[in-house]
Order: C-alpha cells, then sequence, then structure tokens
C-alpha cells in the first residue's frame, strides 16, 4: 500500500468512525427500528447520498457500531488484566472494565433492548450481512474465551476447587455480570460500577451462605 492509499484508507477510517459515533446517540434517542439513515446523517454531518459511501444502510451501521465496541472491549479487558496477579484480582479488573466499557453507552444498550413495538432489534434485519455477523460472532468468542482462560488460571491456582469444566463456570460468572445490567436496565438508570463489582466479588468469595446440605 502507498502512501497516497494509506491516507485514503486513514481518511475513510475517520470518518467511517465518526458516523458509528453519531448513531451511538441517535439509536439511544429514538430507538433501532424508529431510527432513518437520514438521521444518521444529519447528527454525523454527513448527506444522506454521502453516508452511502460509508454504508449502505442502517443495518450494516448498528453491526459496524456492535463490532466496534467488542472489539473495544476485548482489547480494554486484555489491556487492564495484563498485568494482573491472582486470580480475583483479574477477575475483578475484568469485571470492572465490561461494566464500564458497555456503561458508558447505557443509553444506546437500554433503548436497543427495550421490547416494545418499534424499538427492538431483529436479528433477521441482519441477514444478509454475513461477513460482520460472522466477525461480531468471533468477537464475542474471544471475550468467552478471555474468561474462561481465567477460570483456567484459577484452578492451576488452586483458588478455585470446583469440579465444573471451566467453560461452565465461566458462563455462570458472566451471567452475574449481565444480571447487573439487567437489574439497571429495569431500574431505567445506570448504577454504581463499584458497587456493582464489588456485588458480584462478595458473591462469588461467599456464595449463598448455604451450610445445610442438599440431598
Amino acid at each position: 500500500m502507498n502512501s497516497k492509499e494509506e491516507r485514503e484508507l486513514a481518511v475513510r477510517k475517520s470518518k467511517t468512525n465518526l458516523i458509528l459515533d453519531a448513531s451511538i446517540g441517535v439509536f439511544a434517542r429514538l430507538g433501532y427500528h424508529a431510527t432513518r439513515l437520514e438521521d444518521i446523517a444529519d447528527a454525523a454531518g454527513f448527506s444522506k447520498t454521502a453516508l452511502y459511501y460509508y454504508f449502505k444502510d442502517k443495518e450494516e451501521i448498528f453491526l459496524n457500531l456492535c463490532i466496534r465496541e467488542h472489539e473495544r472491549l476485548l482489547e480494554e479487558v486484555r489491556k487492564n488484566t495484563a498485568t494482573c496477579s491472582g486470580f480475583l484480582y483479574s477477575l475483578k479488573v475484568m469485571i470492572r472494565t465490561v461494566l464500564s466499557v458497555f456503561g458508558e453507552h447505557f443509553p444506546f444498550l437500554i433503548n436497543v433492548s427495550n421490547p416494545g413495538v418499534g424499538k427492538s432489534v431483529i436479528p433477521a434485519d441482519f441477514h444478509k450481512y454475513h461477513e460482520e455477523i460472522e466477525k461480531f460472532r468471533n468477537f464475542r468468542i474471544a471475550m468467552e474465551k478471555e474468561m474462561v482462560d481465567l477460570v483456567d488460571k484459577g484452578k492451576a491456582d488452586g483458588k478455585i476447587s470446583s469440579s465444573m469444566e471451566s467453560v461452565e463456570i465461566a458462563g455462570h460468572l458472566e451471567a452475574l455480570i449481565k444480571g447487573i445490567f439487567q437489574r439497571w436496565y429495569l431500574k431505567g438508570s445506570m448504577g454504581d460500577i463499584e458497587e456493582g463489582v464489588e456485588s458480584i466479588m462478595s458473591f462469588i468469595s461467599n456464595g449463598l451462605g448455604i451450610k445445610e446440605s442438599v440431598s
């Protein structure tokens, strides 16, 4: 790639990110289905015609937004846990990172998850974007692997004595994180991140505190 091509690619990437940044606010304000391509174009400072140079429709914008944010999450998790020592501290940092990154765009998450008519996102809308869907799935898989690898580390360090498979334990840990978002969603506003982190860590360390045996 020559210098001219590199400059053109850099400009395209910059404008693409500008459009995606603008789309977050529009989706958060209007909801997924009510959002029109011209709404995103106006917010980004583009004409609708110019927007077509970067994206075919709002479905492609939405998918690329999801891909970008999951890629950012994966990068942040890897960066923040790279120098962590010990299972519990690494897990705490990972949980805080997930809540912080997704919490930055909580109004967006609230609106695209709203089950009301005209608000929820229908998977069928994206069937034509096979490559983007596959890329999104790969980031999800990579993020899940980070959690599984961390559980493996906990087992190796003797911090986890459970006989359950690492992937199953990781699934339970992910469910606890999703539970925080669910509480925020039902409340209609984002809660305190540190309180969420401490709540999860307390449950992981102490569990339900059940003393009697289960027959």
